[in-house]
């Protein structure tokens, strides 16, 4: 069990530093500069909902975390690049994450 919330934790780490990034540089293809006050929203509520997991996760309450873990595993398996672009694209207030 430990190593699995070792990745999971990892993971978030990965994912909240490549939103940052993302965060700070505009896309560069004047269609998605169109678009940008959107995708830095988007990228904002993931950030939001990551970081909070991962308080929670340090309180010992690893569900949320890992359930959003999960679901970027079905979105691009091991590829932070690759979740955090869909996620410039789309944002989701999933129901089946525990409050806080």
């Amino acid at each position: 069990m430990q190593d699995e919330d070792d990745v999971v934790w990892r993971w978030s780490a990965a994912f909240t530093e490549v939103v940052k990034r993302l965060i700070r540089e505009p896309p560069s293809d004047a269609a998605a500069r169109a678009d940008w006050p959107n995708q830095r929203g988007r990228l904002r509520w993931w950030r939001r909902d990551i970081e909070e997991a991962r308080d929670l996760y340090q309180q010992e309450r690893p569900e949320r975390l890992r359930r959003l873990y999960d679901y970027w595993r079905i979105i691009a398996p091991d590829d932070a690049e690759e979740q955090v672009r869909y996620a410039r694209e789309t944002y989701q207030q999933f129901r089946f994450l525990p409050s806080n």
